[in-house]
């Protein structure tokens, strides 16, 4: 969050500190100036006073302005820490402060820089050993498959078949997100109309309850992009609006604007919400709301996850915020080109 518009810099609180500081000094000094001219000098020794007191500002000035210069690369470094603390907040661990020089901040850089490489090491372990587990697993349960097929009993057989389902749909969905977020996926960019993709996704669940309705949908707009998988994202969506929508729920609004740089599209439910503490980790794999995990209200919580993948491998962002009233918005933006 930047707080410029709001607090003044510490730069500027140390401009005016010192502003103050020379305009007292010089305050005093032209009360003295007052005094011995109201006092009466001769002539000559006033022009050597005048002398004196210009000669005083020249000086206040070029302390003052070498002082402020010296302030300023002194505090270089804590500009460079805040940089640093943004881009680690928004999930960039390959920052490096620069150090040059050999004191206490530099030290603070020095350890700043070690967190954000562990952080970073830590996470693409993470990332990596749900990507190998997940591999791994594909080839057994490939085998389970097989093997409940065989099964005389039809019941049994079913049953253990939509388990076994939902184990390899969540498995792929896993693998899918790793797979986009380590770039190991290419996209299979085409020019689609964006505008009746979201159409046709929608179709599907208007029938269902509480609906979907469109509103200021532009009339069409190309863009590149690749469109089975952008279509797995509005399905999803739109698949957890529905799922977590109330009884009295009003149906869920799709609208989109455009603008210079990019087409954003929201998608907005009158449903349960999310905690306002848990906001950030929506996306997060196997996150979901019911920490019950009952698998009537909700799927694997990958999702979402997936979805954030997709949309930033096509260079955009996907965000999710409270309604003031009920439910969620989920923005999406997309470049134009």
């Amino acid at each position: 969050m930047k707080h410029n518009s709001i607090h003044r810099s510490i730069f500027e609180k140390v401009l005016i500190v010192m502003l103050v500081l020379a305009l007292i000094v010089l305050g005093l000094f032209l009360l003295m100036h007052l005094t011995i001219v109201s006092d009466g000098i001769a002539p000559d020794d006033a022009v050597r006073i005048h002398f004196l007191f210009l000669g005083f500002i020249i000086l206040m000035v070029l302390v003052f302005v070498a002082a402020h210069s010296k302030i300023r690369r002194l505090l270089v470094p804590i500009t460079l820490l805040k940089r640093g603390v943004d881009a680690v907040a928004d999930g960039d661990y390959d920052i490096d402060i620069p150090v040059r020089s050999k004191d206490e901040l530099a030290d603070l850089s020095l350890a700043f820089n070690r967190m954000a490489s562990r952080l970073k090491e830590t996470i693409q372990a993470k990332d990596q050993l749900l990507m190998d587990v997940s591999h791994e697993l594909k080839t057994p349960v490939t085998r389970l498959m097989i093997a409940v097929a065989l099964l005389p009993d039809a019941g049994l057989r079913e049953s253990m078949n939509e388990d076994l389902r939902e184990l390899e749909s969540m498995i792929n969905e896993l693998l899918e997100a790793e797979r986009m977020r380590a770039g190991l996926m290419h996209l299979d960019l085409q020019a689609v109309d964006v505008v009746r993709l979201v159409r046709e996704c929608s179709a599907s669940f208007r029938e269902g309850q509480p609906g979907v309705i469109l509103r200021d949908l532009p009339q069409a707009l190309t863009l590149s992009l690749d469109p089975g998988r952008i279509r797995i994202v509005i399905r999803n969506v739109l698949a957890n609006a529905m799922t977590y929508s109330r009884v009295d729920s009003r149906p869920v609004e799709i609208s989109a604007i455009v603008d210079e740089k990019q087409f954003m599209l929201f998608i907005s439910d009158d449903g349960i919400g999310v905690p306002h503490d848990e906001v950030e980790k929506v996306f997060q794999p196997f996150y979901r709301v019911d920490k019950s995990r009952s698998k009537g209200s909700g799927g694997h919580g990958l999702g979402l996850n997936l979805c954030r993948n997709i949309v930033e491998a096509h260079g955009g962002s996907i965000t999710l915020r409270n309604n003031q009233k009920r439910g969620v918005t989920l923005s999406i933006s997309l470049p134009l080109a």
